[in-house]
């Protein structure tokens, strides 16, 4: 099941990162900061988008080391 997730995350990575059109990572921050104003929080695009980048590689290694077996390394 936990290899079926990361493989989902990672496709997901995957398109986020790679997808052919430039403006697609910048309309998922813009969506974000969008809701996160709406909702009545302080936002602003430059923290937004570091915040999303640790949402999105902070799992990817750490799911990645559990999946790969190599959370046994650091014990």
């Amino acid at each position: 099941m936990l290899r079926a997730a990361y493989a989902v995350y990672l496709l997901a990575v995957a398109w986020l990162v790679w997808n052919p059109d430039p403006g697609a990572p910048g309309a998922a921050v813009l969506e974000v900061t969008t809701l996160l104003q709406d909702w009545g929080l302080p936002a602003s695009t430059t923290w937004v988008e570091r915040g999303l980048n640790v949402v999105m590689f902070v799992p990817l290694s750490l799911l990645g080391a559990w999946v790969l077996g190599w959370w046994r390394v650091i014990d």
